[in-house]
């Protein structure tokens, strides 16, 4: 992951998290292709009313996680790289720069000039790169990741609301807080916690010391069970999955993401380590080399994905029945070139998984 979001190498990876990225991508490309060909993000109103009963499936039944843990897959690996080949300082924040600059890049070829400041998951990460490496720099190994998610922890408390409504209007309050409107996603309040916890699973990883183990596990299923007891772990179930309902939702929900994706980390890995045969049969799968080269298949179904679907609803004016071929056209195709892409950059620089 880092060689593709932050340009550094490590000798070896987990498996599990590659897994994880494969799968989130996987998701990605076809909740990005699902919403811009059945929602109207204008005035979110579903184009096809024989949508309103099946809009939502995209999120039940865990299925967000997979596209919301990649901020925190992101911090894992960002431990995970400085800890194992520790960057200088002007190397690290220029690559965090050219991260969020690509972002807005993104917007311009996606939305044009009317989009092109919008805060987004590539801003996002750029920022918390900036934010969290003096700490990890400077502050002990353990102590700086426990202090980073304590940092990060008083952001839960506002995660579904838009206090100090008088700086609204104001862009730093749409990266700190949040957009009422809906035009900005992923402020630092409430995801900071998804990429701070992150680095505390890297630590976990890095070191895998029992006690930290065993108090990740505690962690994961507490997060996990009070998000589903409290209901709060599925994401909106009306035509409204995208904006703020989505992006500024309870901070159970922001943990029921955090425990799931904890949990599977720990399971895949314990289940590679039990059987060597399921690890080897992955590690050159679809899903692993999609997983490596996550951003480079996430910007390919953004720039290229979003301009070939619109032009498929303009030039077609599909039926819904036809929408529906459209999407998985859209869907298998995206991913088909994406792997193509990965392939190539698989082949290119080959790793090694621990």
């Amino acid at each position: 992951m880092l060689p593709l979001f932050y340009g550094w190498d490590m000798s070896k990876r987990f498996l599990s998290l590659e897994v994880l990225k494969g799968l989130g991508i996987i998701y990605l490309v076809g909740l990005h292709t699902w919403v811009w060909i059945y929602l109207d993000l204008s005035v979110y109103q579903l184009r096809y009313e024989q949508m309103q009963g099946i809009f939502p499936l995209f999120g039940y039944f865990g299925l967000h996680v997979l596209g919301f843990q990649i901020p925190m897959l992101a911090g894992v690996t960002f431990y995970l790289a400085n800890v194992r080949k520790p960057g200088r300082w002007s190397v690290v924040y220029q690559r965090a720069v050219m991260i969020l600059l690509l972002g807005y890049i993104v917007n311009f070829l996606c939305w044009g000039s009317y989009g092109v400041m919008d805060w987004d998951v590539l801003q996002f990460l750029g920022l918390c790169m900036m934010l969290t490496y003096p700490v990890l720099r400077w502050i002990p190994d353990g102590w700086n990741v426990l202090i980073l998610v304590a940092v990060s922890v008083p952001g839960l408390t506002i995660a579904s609301q838009f206090p100090w409504s008088q700086f609204a209007d104001r862009y730093w309050y749409a990266i700190v807080i949040g957009s009422p409107g809906g035009e900005h996603f992923w402020a630092l309040c409430p995801w900071l916690f998804i990429f701070t916890f992150g680095l505390f699973v890297g630590f976990v990883l890095h070191n895998n010391h029992a006690i930290f183990n065993k108090a990740l596990v505690i962690m994961g299923v507490a997060f996990l069970g009070g998000s589903l007891v409290l209901g709060k772990f599925h994401p909106v179930v009306t035509t409204a999955l995208w904006g703020t309902d989505m992006f500024k939702p309870s901070a159970w929900y922001v943990l029921g993401i955090v425990g799931m994706t904890t949990l599977m980390i720990l399971l895949l890995r314990a289940l590679f380590k039990r059987y060597a045969s399921v690890r080897d049969r992955l590690k050159d799968s679809f899903i692993v080399i999609l997983g490596r080269s996550i951003l480079w298949v996430y910007l390919f179904n953004l720039v290229v994905g979003y301009h070939v679907t619109f032009w498929a609803l303009q030039r077609f004016t599909p039926t819904f029945g036809q929408s529906v071929l459209i999407f998985l056209t859209l869907w298998i195709g995206t991913l088909a070139i994406g792997y193509i892409i990965a392939y190539g950059l698989h082949q290119a620089r080959p790793v090694q998984y621990e």
